[in-house]
């Protein structure tokens, strides 16, 4: 989507240009300023500044696994869930199966709108 907006908004300020430049004597547009127009926009970076992907971790340093072996899916979810409600973040625990249908949803449609 990003990427054919900004081809979009290339190829209009591309025909734009063009017709400032053809239609007037004194160009009114540095030559530089056309080139990267016509070139179209290309973002480098996909993160912020000083973002680091996520690494996985031994599941025995988030949580007490000898304690959570006696426990039900339902309780260890519950559990989760109360941990995280105040940390200000979003989230939500899920059945397997309901996670590998988003999964899947998510390698078809790739991107989606919050409303």
């Amino acid at each position: 989507m990003m990427r054919r907006l900004s081809t979009k908004l290339a190829s209009s300020a591309s025909v734009l240009l063009s017709r400032t430049t053809s239609s007037s004597a004194q160009q009114t547009l540095p030559n530089s300023f056309l080139k990267w127009a016509l070139m179209g926009s290309v973002r480098t970076s996909r993160f912020a500044t000083g973002f680091s992907p996520l690494e996985a971790k031994p599941l025995n340093s988030i949580m007490d696994v000898e304690r959570a072996q006696h426990k039900s899916p339902e309780e260890l979810a519950s559990i989760w869930d109360d941990y995280h409600l105040g940390r200000g973040h979003i989230g939500a625990s899920m059945q397997t199966k309901l996670y590998r249908l988003l999964e899947q949803r998510a390698a078809d449609c790739q991107y989606f709108v919050i409303p």
